[in-house]
């Protein structure tokens, strides 16, 4: 949900052909607690909205071989306000390999679905982490049957270093394996890899074989795989976007294979991709061509496809014309959003308008027949006061990005003008559908309920099918800036704004010291901006329901489900 574009030439999914080097992680968790499940809490409107304790620190966990210790920083919510979460835990029978659970909470039970030290589901191994190492961070998605996907780590296994991770889903009954490395192709030509070949680092930061996991309602995931042993070799056929049942692997696109209408193949299929609960996924590709027949760039190189049920419909391709005729949409960034009803949003950088000022990247969306201009860089930042004499503020950066079945696109965008700082920058959160651009919350806007204003709002932000968007940021002219000067809040279909949670804040019989959700931990080495882009990955919901993590005074930490009044 976010897409950060500082510069405005183009750009292209290649391979960096460097070795990967990892940053050491202080992965710690937010830990170790008790009170009234639910809280109340009065908005500046009058209404009264909801706070539920799902889990704290010091809970005995299901079963009661432990007590939760401390929660990861991915917490993930569906329709039916039911958040999975990763749980570090303490008492437990075996200390060195059941210290760590995948929960799934609501606001009457929690119920346990995997945990370090169980069997794989195909016997090949004992579960140690989820992710694929200790320096990743660990993530679950989830659908809205409950149903749960992760990556995991194990020990035992037959081929030790080679098939020792996987991608894994489990429910309340059950666990299944989706795939794992040295598992042959659909096709059979080729295993599936562990790590890109060649120690390839991809432009997002994906540097593992099996990667953008997705999971739908149907219960099958969506991923993107790299292959070893293909009869084309590297750079050739060696990488995909594939869906799993947990019985067949199915192949979506891949690279060296022909594309629908069969004028070309697919040159590389690289991530990011982006998926939906409904079992839908967003790809991009690059065709095959030979520099020595056309231009550098010719028409078409890059396209976007859709995959429903199995078939693969071509949206968008590269050097297609502005909707309103004026310019060529030349090239594709590599991050793309999918909305429930299957409309792409995606940027493109635009050429030949005949003025550098536009000229910029767009962001569009298209149902596959309709290409709409959402946005641009450079324009006019709607809502801004122009001074007379002064340069005016336009659009700079797009940093968060989502899009709903209604056809609205809500962004977060940092806003400059021409002028020395402090007053050449600002910050807005925006709702558009093609038709218009609205301004919602502005940088410098109070509060809900006085004590301070917002500081930068250029923040990941999540848009729900109703118009409900949920954002954290930083707050400025606070009455204790060092106890109280961030929060999430919740803007309902009206526009108003609500608090969710604050930092200062009475919560679960305590004062919360931090509150977080999945948004603050884009770019901090432990979640990707095209992470939130995946099906079963969100911290909002239709009903206007926010899941987020606080850290108490107290000492506890907990998991809680605001509800919008």
């Amino acid at each position: 949900m976010m897409c950060t574009n500082s510069n405005f030439t183009g750009q292209k999914i290649t391979r960096k052909l460097s070795g990967i080097v990892w940053l050491p992680l202080a992965l710690s968790l937010i830990g170790a607690g008790e009170e009234s499940a639910l809280a109340q809490t009065a908005t500046p409107q009058g209404a009264t909205a909801q706070t539920a304790t799902l889990v704290r620190t010091g809970d005995v966990i299901p079963g009661g071989n432990g007590v939760f210790s401390g929660f990861g920083p991915v917490q993930t919510l569906n329709a039916n306000g039911e958040v999975a979460f990763i749980a570090d835990l303490t008492g437990t029978q075996n200390p060195s390999t059941d210290g760590r659970g995948i929960y799934l909470a609501h606001a009457q039970s929690v119920t346990q679905l995997v945990r370090t030290g169980e069997s794989s589901p195909d016997g090949n191994g004992i579960f140690n982490h989820f992710a694929y190492d200790e320096n990743t961070i660990e993530r679950v998605v989830l659908n809205d049957n409950g149903s749960v996907a992760f990556t995991a780590r194990l020990t035992g296994t037959d081929g030790g270093s080679t098939d020792n991770v996987g991608l894994f889903g489990a429910n309340a009954g059950s666990l299944t394996r989706f795939v794992r490395p040295t598992n042959a192709a659909p096709d059979g030509n080729g295993v599936f890899a562990k790590f890109p070949p060649g120690g390839a680092q991809l432009p997002d930061g994906i540097d593992f074989g099996l990667s953008m996991l997705g999971l739908d309602n149907s219960g099958s995931t969506s991923f993107h795989g790299f292959l070893t042993g293909t009869s084309g070799g590297e750079g050739v056929d060696d990488n995909g976007v594939f869906r799993s049942n947990g019985s067949i692997v199915t192949q979506l696109a891949r690279a060296g294979g022909a594309v629908p209408g069969g004028d070309t193949t697919f040159g590389d299929v690289l991530p990011p991709i982006a998926s939906n609960l409904n079992g839908q996924v967003a790809i991009l590709g690059h065709m095959s061509f030979e520099p020595t027949e056309g231009p550098i760039h010719p028409e078409g190189l890059e396209r976007i496809y859709v995959s429903t049920g199995g078939v693969l419909e071509e949206v968008v391709r590269s050097d297609v014309p502005m909707p309103d005729g004026i310019g060529t949409v030349a090239s594709f960034f590599p991050d793309l959003w999918i909305a429930d009803n299957g409309n792409v949003v995606f940027m493109g950088n635009v050429i030949d308008t005949g003025n550098f000022l536009t000229d910029v990247p767009n962001l569009f969306m298209t149902d596959g027949e309709t290409l709409t201009r959402i946005a641009s860089q450079g324009q006019l930042a709607p809502g801004e006061q122009q001074v007379p004499g002064e340069p005016p503020f336009r659009f700079a950066n797009f940093i968060g990005i989502d899009s709903n079945n209604q056809n609205k696109v809500a962004l977060s965008v940092s806003i400059e003008r021409n002028l020395a700082p402090p007053d050449n920058r600002s910050s807005g959160i925006y709702l558009a559908d093609g038709n218009g651009i609205t301004l919602v919350v502005h940088q410098g806007d109070a509060v809900p309920g006085g004590n301070g204003t917002f500081g930068d709002v250029a923040v990941p932000l999540f848009l729900n099918n109703s118009g409900g968007i949920a954002f954290s940021a930083a707050l400025e002219g606070t009455d204790d800036p060092a106890n109280d000067n961030r929060g999430i809040f919740f803007i309902d279909s009206n526009q108003t704004v609500h608090e969710v949670a604050r930092a200062g804040r009475r919560l679960a019989g305590s004062t919360i010291l931090n509150a977080f959700f999945l948004g603050d931990f884009i770019n901090s080495f432990l979640l990707d901006d095209s992470d939130l882009n995946l099906a079963g990955m969100d911290s909002i919901n239709d009903s206007g329901q926010v899941a987020f993590t606080a850290v108490l005074a107290d000492g506890r930490s907990g998991i809680f489900l605001w509800q919008a009044a």
